[in-house]
């Protein structure tokens, strides 16, 4: 750690931990000899005393120089030198370095010294030193000594000491690769230079960012720093006929100059073991068809060293070994320059750009980033951040150029991207430096887009806090104070639909109602609003839908005129518009309700036989037709064109139930008489025949004895089923009417030639129609009271000189009441009923004279009987602009999501897709 520190430049914790090393040494016999001891395997794995005390002395005189515990501490490495199989390979390196230094600090500061140089008793070099001493290298070339018997001597002469170190590098000969694929496995080795780091973190490297990863560089290497780091992968696939069946072992040697890096090994192995030099890695049966392993190294002791080959060995069979080629691996000396050249993959380009842009460096993220785009296809999330960052970097380095490329970029594949506001109007600006000024125009337009909807936020927390007023006022505010975008068009738009949305939402009035907002006003508010949309922006694709919009409006407020007007400039600007058929028909509605009836059934025909644009495109019949024929229908109705009428609700009369009603009124064969037709006794009697569909009537007239016929029947109820078999009639004839299937109705009145006073029961039969109703030939003038809160029934009757008449019989009973009331008048002409309960019927009788009266008030607190209520037809607004108020229901729901959308967003700066070109 004092050596890490000092080649780090931290001189002062460097000092601090030599300061401890200087006193955890252990003292020897010999008092001037110390060492330091390996307590743990700290190094490698090391237990070598050594070792340890070289490493101390190493950086003790490294970071305090010369000292009493370097001194000690090099007494005891030279103390062991002459003992031969003592020093590890690493003891050897670290005891060469530590001398060296060692003695190079004590040499003394001037000295006379000659030495020759022998080598295997031959002088080679003749060394001098005349001054200050200095170091001197001697370099043999292969070929000048014999590497099993080396012997080296020196003659020094002269005054002074001297140290030196000698090394021999050499390698086996005859050790090559094998023959892979005839062995059975298939090898490979390759030393890889380390990850790169950046602000103390490592940096990713790979291909995950790009789509095609063929052609990453691997960044083979050659050479480490001394203290650096080298990767190495093995990998080793088995062939299946050879090697199946095989427990294989990998032997991997170890440069020397390097030690391995603690933890540093891992692989698919199931055991291996660390031997000096040499890795042994195990493979048995079962363990697949391939292996690999990797581990790192670390620069030990410069210098240029090779590399055995990768060994595989069959356990059951030695002679099976595989080898892959040899390697070299350099240590570099402090200082020297690593020769392998160095190629950042996609990834590490990706991260040093992001880091480097993080860091504030944009001009380095820039370089980094570019050559990323440049050289490589990225995945879709790299290429939204790596366009994103560029775009970002060049508007921070001003470089106009980069940032129009990459925002052009962006705008192309990333348009949901969101720029800062500062960074919408740098683009502005380079776009405007290049003098390309509509595309400038475009980006300053997209800003101010996304401004307003910045600003209509404050509308929607108004809104939500149920600050209806407030919230139009600030969008009518924003919607004045922009520009014409588009936006802003569309919020205005939306902003007249929503409004009368609120003026139709009965759950928001009572709110409303205390925010001063009433439904005419909103209503008034929306048609100003729709209004101003088609003053300012008449060729807003939306336009034709705030048109219907509003004559849809008046109609519903009955205000016809302008929603004619409306209708007509709907078809005259926009011909092709989908809503045609929908406004002529609208128009034609409208029409019909102020009872221009030419003109709307002149539109309705022109619906009903006509093709108009889809919004599919291809011209097609209206959807309207329906509802035009059935306006077309009533208007013959109304015009009393019967058998026009008739034939239009044919048409229609499967879709609306008023058609077959209107078609079953014209068709009926109907045939009615006045329930009682009362006749004075001078005159001639008639009888009033109301008929329809009807060619010829059958009439037959009978006396009958009134107050039996009533006494039996409590009330004309189904007189028709009296059974008159044995009466003569006093009249029987056959009426011809004349109106067989002309669809109208017809009365005609009949003369009876009745002549004495009496009670006549008048029949008539058609077809299989029949009606009756009595005829009462009398001068009885009667006249009832009734109180309903009691009950009472006063009857008056007077004679046919207009005096009051006593002694009239009188009958009187209600609906409610299970028998008659009976007595006669007194000399007033009058009779009371008491407890009289529903509706009266009172019946009078003097002599051969009869009076008759019908009560329609319920006395003595009854109800009226209940009738079946016919079915339920809607009104004929509902089912005439059913679709219409539909469509614009739809209409005024989407104007009010789209306001919805304008008001609640999350917009904090410029979406990209806003500027368009």
């Amino acid at each position: 750690m004092t050596l890490a520190f000092h080649q780090m430049g931290r001189p002062e914790i460097a000092a601090e931990l030599a300061a401890i090393l200087a006193q955890s040494f252990t003292p020897q016999d010999d008092p001037i000899i110390i060492c330091w001891e390996m307590r743990e395997p700290v190094i490698g794995g090391s237990q070598d005393n050594l070792e340890a005390t070289a490493l101390a002395v190493l950086a003790l005189e490294t970071v305090e120089g010369l000292t009493a515990q370097v001194e000690g501490g090099a007494r005891f490495l030279m103390d062991r030198l002459p003992q031969p199989g003592v020093f590890s390979d690493r003891a050897a390196a670290a005891t060469a370095m530590a001398l060296g230094r060692y003695h190079a600090q004590t040499q003394p500061a001037a000295a006379r010294l000659e030495i020759d140089v022998l080598l295997d008793g031959r002088v080679i070099d003749t060394v001098q030193w005349l001054g200050a001493p200095e170091a001197v290298s001697i370099a043999l070339g292969e070929g000048e000594f014999d590497p099993a018997a080396v012997r080296l001597d020196f003659r020094p002469r002269g005054e002074g000491s001297f140290a030196y170190r000698a090394v021999i590098s050499a390698f086996e000969p005859g050790v090559v690769a094998s023959d892979q694929g005839g062995q059975g496995v298939w090898l490979n080795r390759e030393y890889i230079q380390p990850e790169r780091r950046h602000g103390g973190r490592t940096v990713p490297r790979g291909a995950s960012v790009v789509v095609d990863a063929r052609n990453v560089p691997s960044n083979p290497a050659t050479a480490v720093e001394r203290g650096g780091e080298v990767i190495v992968n093995v990998h080793f696939w088995r062939h299946a006929d050879v090697m199946a069946n095989a427990h294989l072992v990998v032997e991997e040697p170890l440069p020397a100059g390097t030690q391995l890096v603690d933890g540093s090994l891992s692989g698919n192995f199931v055991h291996s073991e660390t031997l000096p030099g040499l890795l042994r890695l195990h493979w048995p049966l079962d363990s697949g068809w391939s292996g690999s392993f990797s581990y790192r190294l670390r620069g030990v002791v410069p210098g240029q060293f090779r590399v055995l080959p990768t060994a595989v060995r069959n356990v059951y069979n030695p002679d099976q070994t595989v080898r892959a080629q040899p390697a070299a691996l350099a240590t570099l000396r402090d200082g020297q320059p690593n020769p392998d050249p160095y190629t950042l993959t996609p990834d590490e380009l990706y991260h040093l750009g992001l880091w480097q842009a993080e860091a504030g460096d944009h001009a380095a993220a820039l370089g980094h980033l570019t050559e990323l785009f440049d050289r490589w296809r990225l995945n879709q999330t790299a290429d939204r951040a790596v366009t994103s960052q560029l775009l970002a970097s060049a508007l921070e380095t001003g470089d106009a150029a980069t940032a129009i490329r990459f925002f052009e970029v962006i705008r192309e594949r990333h348009a949901d991207i969101v720029l800062t506001w500062d960074q919408t109007l740098q683009v502005a600006q380079a776009y405007a430096a290049r003098e390309e000024h509509e595309q400038a125009w475009q980006v300053l337009r997209g800003a101010a887009e996304a401004s307003f909807l910045r600003d209509a936020q404050v509308a929607g927390v108004l809104e939500a806090q149920g600050a209806h007023r407030a919230s139009i006022a600030h969008m009518d505010s924003l919607i004045a104070t922009y520009p014409d975008l588009e936006t802003v068009q569309s919020a205005l738009f939306a902003l007249a639909g929503a409004i009368e949305l609120k003026a139709n939402d009965a759950a928001l009035r009572e709110t409303l109602a205390e925010d001063g907002l009433t439904e005419a006003e909103l209503h008034e508010m929306s048609l100003r609003r729709l209004e101003q949309f088609l003053a300012d922006h008449p060729e807003n694709p939306r336009a034709p839908d705030a048109t219907l919009s509003l004559a849809t409006l008046w109609v519903q407020l009955e205000r016809r005129a302008p929603a004619i007007e409306l209708c007509q400039a709907l078809r005259r600007r926009y011909p092709e518009s989908p809503l045609v058929d929908d406004a002529l028909y609208l128009e034609a509605y409208a029409r019909f309700q102020e009872g221009q009836d030419d003109e709307a059934a002149a539109l309705c025909e022109q619906i009903a036989a006509g093709d108009f644009p889809t919004p599919e495109g291809p011209r097609a019949p209206s959807e309207n037709t329906p509802q035009a024929q059935y306006i077309l229908a009533q208007i013959r109705h109304a015009q009393g064109d019967a058998a026009g009428a008739v034939a239009a609700y044919r048409v229609i009369e499967q879709r609306f139930p008023d058609a077959a009603e209107a078609i079953a009124h014209f068709t009926r064969r109907a045939l009615s008489l006045p329930e009682v037709t009362t006749h004075a006794t001078e005159g001639a009697p008639a009888v009033t025949l109301t008929t329809c569909n009807l060619d010829e009537v059958h009439l037959r007239v009978f006396r009958v004895d009134l107050l039996t016929l009533v006494l039996l029947r409590r009330n004309l109820d189904q007189i028709v089923d009296v059974d008159l078999a044995g009466i003569r009639p006093t009249f029987d004839q056959a009426v011809n009417i004349g109106g067989a299937d002309d669809f109208r109705a017809h009365e005609t009145d009949v003369d009876l030639g009745l002549e004495e006073p009496g009670a006549y029961l008048v029949v008539a039969a058609a077809d299989n129609e029949m009606a009756s109703g009595l005829v009462l030939l009398s001068d009885l003038d009667l006249e009832v009271q009734e109180d309903p809160a009691s009950g009472r029934v006063r009857v008056n009757l007077l004679g046919g000189d207009g005096q009051p008449l006593a002694d009239a019989d009188v009958r009187v009973i209600g609906t409610g009441n299970a028998t008659f009331e009976s007595g006669r008048t007194d000399r007033r002409g009058i009779f009371i009923a008491d407890q009289i309960s529903g509706a009266a019927t009172v019946l009078v009788r003097s002599g051969e004279q009869f009076a008759f009266h019908r009560g329609e008030t319920a006395l003595g607190g009854a109800a009226w009987p209940q009738t079946p209520s016919p079915v339920a037809v809607e009104a004929d607004a509902d089912v005439l602009l059913g679709r219409a108020l539909g469509n614009n229901m739809g209409t005024l729901r989407s104007q009010q999501s789209m306001l919805h959308d304008i008001t609640v967003n999350t917009q904090r700066g410029v979406d990209v897709y806003r500027v368009r070109q």
